[in-house]
């Protein structure tokens, strides 16, 4: 249980098993409750204290306000205040990295705000929520790739950023602007290719999330087997089969691994925050680089296309002994 407990708080409860495993379960869920306030008390006083981690964030972005803070500067701050950066050790690689974590959460503080008793009711309002915000994600999305390759073509895109052009636009029309630069078109058809790259990009996102967490839970999966095999045992001791015992475990831990999939996936996919350089690898995916000797680019100068390099300098003669 203390063990539990912990992994959920991530801290220490402060508690030793062997010195309260004489007690009663009334007191020992009173010893447990104990340190429970105790952890979040101190959690409170290192978070909101005078000198606490929030008001060190808070600081530094309110000495850059010009001003009254907007609904900007308010929704940057509350992006900001749930997550913090620190300092880690990698047993893998043995290096020191740094990590996110979640000191804060909204969840319970939005749960309590709404007045909403019907269940459909409030999952159609969050699922409208969450439709907005991958409008608004894809929007982004599309933008920052669009300014970065706004001197290029649309034939230079990638065939699925075409293909959901084409569907839009229809094919003649975008056939007619094929040769055209973005930067160049006019403003329905911008909000168009912006759309389709940020459509794309955002596909190629959650991908790449889905990789991941498969990748991370199919290696957590394999070592909880592993350590099965190795235990399982013991179960010889309490006159029951080893062999009916893995079995079991192994079903329930394959059909866990489902789930967590699942809930992984669905998490990371609406809090998944990519940084500036994620975002420009994922745009070379969607707009690949332009090969030597394509349509729209001249070979350099003085040489032709499919001519051997020349090389320079005078040959050394051999010396004859």
């Amino acid at each position: 249980i203390i063990g539990a407990v912990e992994r959920r708080l991530k801290e220490s409860l402060g508690l030793i098993p062997n010195d309260i495993a004489t007690q009663s379960w009334d007191d020992i869920s009173n010893e447990i409750l104990s340190s429970i306030s105790k952890v979040f008390n101190d959690r409170k006083a290192r978070l909101l204290g005078s000198d606490g981690q929030l008001a060190k964030d808070i600081k530094p972005t309110l000495n850059k306000l010009e001003g009254p803070a907007n609904d900007a500067a308010l929704v940057q701050f509350l992006m900001m205040l749930p997550r913090r950066e620190v300092t880690a050790f990698d047993k893998r690689t043995h290096k020191q990295v740094r990590r996110r974590t979640t000191r804060l959460t909204y969840i319970y503080h939005a749960a309590g705000l709404m007045n909403i008793s019907d269940s459909e009711e409030l999952s159609s309002n969050i699922l409208t929520h969450l439709d907005k915000a991958q409008e608004v994600l894809k929007n982004v999305w599309g933008s920052v790739v669009f300014d970065q390759f706004k001197d290029r073509k649309i034939s230079q895109f990638d065939d699925k950023v075409q293909a959901i052009i084409k569907a839009e636009l229809g094919e003649s029309q975008t056939a007619k602007m094929s040769d055209s630069v973005i930067s160049e078109l006019s403003q329905e058809e911008k909000k168009t290719v912006i759309s389709a790259l940020g459509q794309q990009g955002v596909t190629e996102t959650y991908r790449r999330v889905i990789m991941r967490v498969i990748s991370e839970l199919w290696i957590e999966y394999l070592t909880q087997m592993e350590a099965l095999r190795i235990s399982i045992g013991l179960e010889a001791y309490a006159q029951r089969d080893p062999l009916a015992q893995y079995k079991l475990r192994a079903t329930e831990y394959f059909q866990q691994l489902f789930q967590d999939m699942r809930t992984s996936v669905v998490t990371r996919m609406f809090t998944f925050r990519p940084d500036q350089k994620t975002m420009q690898q994922q745009a070379q995916t969607i707009v690949p680089e332009i090969k030597s000797g394509q349509k729209g680019e001249l070979p350099e100068s003085g040489q032709q296309s499919g001519a051997a390099p020349r090389t320079t300098g005078k040959r050394k003669r051999k010396r004859k002994r």
